[in-house]
This record gives structure tokens, sequence and C-alpha cells, in this order.
């Protein structure tokens, strides 16, 4: 069994989450006429978000719908947006990744979408619902219990409900530190199906952001890349909640999304006509937001389309080595700021192998890394050197710009001469040094750059690490 975490609140955890408001709409006008008839006309008009909200899988713990503590800056940013947006309805949409059957990923998707509409309308009997139903790794009964009792300390309730609602203050508040509670009528459905249908859904992996070529996938079917399968996959793990306009009401019975407890069936309904393929592998590894064609479900696709939240956040993950580009640095401290924003990410630490990651960061984008060597032994570490990161660059895209920009990613300076950049990376990396680029100079430029492989990895043909099965 695993031991429980520590006591207390957690120390600044990394961002797990992104809100954003949509671009607005043009809103045509209705026109109408008076008439002598009995014939009347209905207008229809489709739920559109204003706003969005993401979270990311990160904050549940292991392949469960248990929301970890580090969630709680995330929904404080979740409080300022429904507030700055006029307080109006919202929905939550949870989304797992492509490990497992649509059945079981259903399930899980579902449990997890209902665990957040609980703890947004402190809805304690919907968590004791899970408490009594576990499932595979969704157990609430010792593992979940004991990370609430970490995170409140001493004084936490031993009576499991008065636990359970006592968490979801600690972690669920306003910036002030006031509880963040919303009413069952805020949300789209108000309530009015016991099974929250409108209110909450699971869409198993029916709608991925990032979605493997079939030679990626292949290759993911080796054991051993099992995690760094799961890491790639991270994206894929999230949970939404789209902001509806004021006023914006829904018959239950005709929103298309089946219940969070219910089979995929009614999902697949809703898929677009080559649903399966935009989900499924093809020749080329796709992203949503630069493929716009991996959402299998017709109905998330037109709400998701123009949302921040799903298709301008990525993962930043790169490598920092020392000023001669020879040796990573383990443990490197650094700050990263997004040019364009200003979003500063500061005191933060890369892996024992040199390697920051960094979610939801803004793309197309420059990011300025600035980061130190505690080897030095220097205390506090000088934050000394400086890399430039261009954030824009699609999987997909080959050209001689893209590659460029990932060698620069790497270290290498820019040269008149492509040759010469690819001499250098040819020699650091155990190529044979042609100053050509072939097939396995492009494909190692691609593992360095985009999946973080190191010089030692490439040469010997090794593997990487990652993350969580769902």
């Amino acid at each position: 069994m695993a031991a429980d975490p520590p006591v207390g609140p957690p120390p600044d955890p990394p961002r797990g989450s992104v809100s954003a408001q949509h671009p607005r709409r043009v809103t045509l006008p209705l026109v109408v006429a008076a008439t002598v008839g009995r014939e009347r006309n209905r207008v229809a008009v489709r739920a559109t978000p204003l706003a969005c909200w993401r979270i990311e899988g990160m904050r549940f713990d292991f392949g469960s719908s248990v929301v970890t503590p580090d969630a709680e800056g995330d929904f404080t940013e979740l409080a300022g947006l429904w507030h700055a947006t006029g307080g109006p309805p919202v929905s939550v949409f949870a989304h797992a990744d492509p490990s497992g059957s649509d059945d079981f990923n259903k399930t899980l998707s579902g449990r997890r979408a209902k665990a957040i509409y609980a703890l947004l309308t402190r809805d304690v009997d919907k968590w004791d619902e899970l408490y009594h139903s576990p499932w595979p790794d969704d157990d609430w009964n010792t593992r979940a219990k004991g990370i609430m009792r970490a995170r409140l300390g001493p004084d936490a309730p031993s009576e499991r409900r008065a636990l359970f609602r006592a968490y979801m203050d600690a972690i669920c508040h306003e910036p002030d530190g006031s509880p963040f509670v919303l009413q069952k009528t805020d949300f789209l459905g108000r309530g009015e199906d016991p099974g929250g249908k409108a209110d909450f859904q699971g869409c198993s992996e029916f709608n991925p952001t990032v979605v493997f070529s079939t030679d990626e996938s292949r290759g993911f079917q080796d054991p051993k890349r099992k995690d760094e399968r799961d890491d790639a996959n991270a994206p894929n793990r999230r949970v939404l909640v789209f902001l509806f306009p004021l006023g914006t009401r829904v018959p239950t019975a005709s929103w298309p999304c089946p219940r969070a407890s219910e089979p995929p069936a009614g999902c697949r309904a809703m898929f677009w006509p080559d649903g399966d393929a935009r989900r499924g592998p093809q020749a080329q590894h796709r992203e949503y937001d630069t493929a716009r064609n991996t959402f299998a479900c017709a109905f998330y696709d037109m709400m998701a389309r123009r949302s921040p939240c799903e298709t301008a956040r990525k993962t930043l993950r790169i490598r920092l080595f020392d000023p001669l580009g020879k040796e990573a640095i383990p443990g490197a401290p650094y700050r990263m700021t997004v040019i364009a924003t200003g979003d500063v990410r500061d005191n933060r630490t890369a892996d024992a192998a040199g390697v920051l990651t960094e979610t939801d960061v803004l793309a197309p984008s420059r990011i300025l890394i600035e980061y130190g060597d505690p080897r030095l032994g220097q205390d506090p570490v000088p934050l000394g050197y400086q890399v430039m990161v261009f954030l824009d660059i699609d999987a997909a895209d080959l050209d001689e710009p893209a590659l460029r920009r990932r060698l620069h990613n790497l270290g290498y300076a820019p040269t008149e001469f492509f040759s010469d950049s690819l001499r250098a990376f040819q020699r650091d990396y155990g190529l044979p040094v042609t100053g050509e680029r072939d097939a396995a100079t492009e494909a190692a430029i691609i593992d360095a750059a985009d999946h973080g492989k190191s010089r030692s990895d490439i040469a010997g043909g090794a593997a990487t690490s990652g993350e969580e099965n769902a």
C-alpha cells in the first residue's frame, strides 16, 4: 500500500489548469413579422460557450476520480473566471486517454466529471456514491480518506461525510479563502436530472487532443515504453468546464450527451461520419489545435473548436545543458517567462535528467528560460544561463525552418548554412557527420526536441520515461 502524502497544504504545485474567455461571436439579428395565421416557427440557438476552464489529469489520484490537494489554486482560478463572466451556467466534460477500452474510459471519465460536479456544488451524497461503488483503481476508502486527512491535518473530522465536506471547502475556495460554491441551478441542466444530464458528462476517449501516428502507436505497444506513452498521452486526460451565456437554458430531454453513468452508445450517436478514423492513428501525428480532425464527437467538436482551453496550450519539455552544450544539468533551478503574456513561473527545478516540464504554455510563443547549475556550490544558485525557446512547432512539420527551430531549442545557435548546424548535431548525437538532412538525422532531431530524449538515449537507442496510465 502506498504511504499517505505528507500532512499540510501542497508546496506551490505546478500549474494544472487554464481558464480563458472565448472569442466573441457575431450575433445576427432575428427578423420577425406579424401573421394572421396560427402557424409558428421555432428558433433554436446553439449552446455556444463563452468561456472555459480546464483541469489536467494530474489533479486526480492515479487512475482515480479522487481530486488531489494540488487542485486548490485551480479552483480559485475557476472562481475568478465565473465571477468575471457574470455567474453564467456551466457544464462539466471529462476526457480520458486512449489507453483501455471505450467502456472503461467512459466510466472513468464519468466518475471524474461527477467528482468535480459534486465538489463545486458540495454534494456530499455524490462523493458518498463514489465511495460506496469502488471501481478498479478508483477506491475512495483508504487512499482517498488518507489524502484528505493529510491535507486537513490534525483537525480533520473522523466521520466520513464531515471529512468530505471539510476537504471540499479546503481546496475549492475564492481568492479570499471563503468557500466557492455553485448551486445546482447554476448548471446547464439546473440539476433537474438526478443523473446529472446536461450538468456533467464523461466523454471517454472520444475527443483526444493528441493522436499518435501509426508508427508511434506501434512503437508504444512495447511494454518498456509504457511510461513514455502515458507521458505523451497526458494532454488527453483532462476535465473541462464550459461557461455558457447568461440565460442559456437546455431541456435535459434534448441534451445529446448520455449521463455520466451510462454506456458510450449515446456518445457514438453524435459522432462525425468518420469519427473513429478521426480519433484513431493515421500516417501523421496529429494535434487538435493544428489538424482540427481528432475529435470524434461532432457535438463536442462544435463547442470546443474555438476554445482556448483545447486549442492554444501545449506542454513544454526541454533539457537544460551546460554552457558548452555537452552535459545536462540535473536538478537545475530555472525561471520561465512567456514573452507575449508576461507569464512568469519562478522557483522551478528540472528533474534528475535536467529536463523541465511545464504544462498549459501558450502556443505559439517565445519562451525565455533562465537557469543555473547547483553543482557549482553557490547558495542561492544564480540563474546565469539563458535560452530562448520557440513553442510553435507542429509535430508533423518537417520543413527546414521547423528543423532549424528544433535545433535552436536544443541549444544549437542559428547558422548561415543549415549543413553546419546539422554537422554539429550529428557529431554530438553519435550520427555520421555528413551535414546532410537524412532520415536518421531528422528522426534524432525530433526525438531530442519533441520527446526529450538525451544524446546517450539516441546514440544507444534507449527509451525515456513518463506519467500515468488512465
